[in-house]
């Protein structure tokens, strides 16, 4: 693969992150109760073993796999929480060809390739677009999380909001919407989630994430590796495989965005566009 399309296929991954940034449908409904005792001691016990997280960095290696492409790049992660995630992709030799940034509400992207930028609020975005962009789904996925979507946090009035069974050791904390979205968590009797789950069962979208290598030394334990595989209506649309490596937690960040003054700027659409991706 030339350096140009290696190039290429990461910004192209930087667009699709955005994807994920949108996996909730867009008509807000209210959750169907089904929780109980047990439900709200699994939380209780996740809360004790998942102190506060103030910021999340590292390096990492990402693969991906789409549209009979392969590839891999280094992408640097930031994260301080809930306010600002950014990702800066690299996939020559630490050379960045392109830098996304999700605050709470906006999204900025730069592909200093074609010298063009992303600037819009997740309102502007969702009046075009037939998901809703979320901050804090995309930033409890990457943080291996559990998640209320759309929701910053999940309160203990919440709770019963999830249905909960247990099977061989393992616990399944699921929510099901009457919009036929359902999203599932998979835990192990430590509290460490090792599977997420999104799906709709009327536009046939799925997004699973698996979660695994969990690195012991620091407490909590954090997944070393996560695999995403995306199905859109049916068939497969996206796989994604982050691998980290210097993950560090707490410690304090600065994070500067590049000057765009002379780049032209862009809509998501013309952006996705440009890069030859297939809506």
């Amino acid at each position: 693969m030339t350096h140009e399309n290696k190039c290429r296929i990461a910004l192209i991954a930087a667009a699709l992150i955005l994807v994920l940034a949108g996996c909730r449908s867009r008509r807000e409904v209210a959750a169907v109760a089904g929780g109980a005792r047990h439900t709200a001691d699994f939380f209780e016990a996740w809360e004790k073993r998942h102190p506060t997280l103030r910021t999340f960095s590292a390096k990492t290696n990402m693969e991906i796999r789409f549209q009979g492409s392969e590839m891999k790049s280094r992408v640097d992660l930031k994260i301080i929480v809930d306010s600002i995630l950014q990702l800066s992709l690299q996939p020559m030799a630490g050379i960045e060809v392109a830098r996304a940034e999700f605050s709470r509400d906006s999204i900025r992207m730069l592909d200093r390739l074609n010298r063009q930028y992303l600037c819009e609020s997740y309102a502007e975005l969702n009046a075009s677009s037939p998901i809703a962009f979320n901050y804090y789904d995309l930033q409890a996925i990457l943080l291996n999380q559990i998640f209320l979507p759309g929701e910053r946090r999940i309160t203990a009035e919440q709770y019963p909001r999830f249905s909960m069974h247990h099977s061989n050791g393992m616990a399944e904390l699921r929510i099901d919407r009457p919009d036929g979205m359902s999203c599932i968590f998979t835990a192990d009797a430590e509290e460490k989630l090792l599977a997420t789950g999104i799906n709709h069962s009327q536009t046939l979208y799925q997004l699973r994430c698996i979660y695994s290598e969990f690195n012991p030394d620091k407490q909590p334990a954090f997944p070393m590796r996560i695999a995403m595989e995306i199905d859109d209506d049916g068939d497969r649309a996206l796989d994604i495989s982050i691998s980290f490596s210097k993950v560090e937690r707490n410690q304090t960040l600065s994070l500067d965005f590049p000057a765009y003054k002379n780049y032209r700027k862009v809509s998501l659409r013309q952006l996705i566009n440009s890069l030859n991706i297939k809506p």
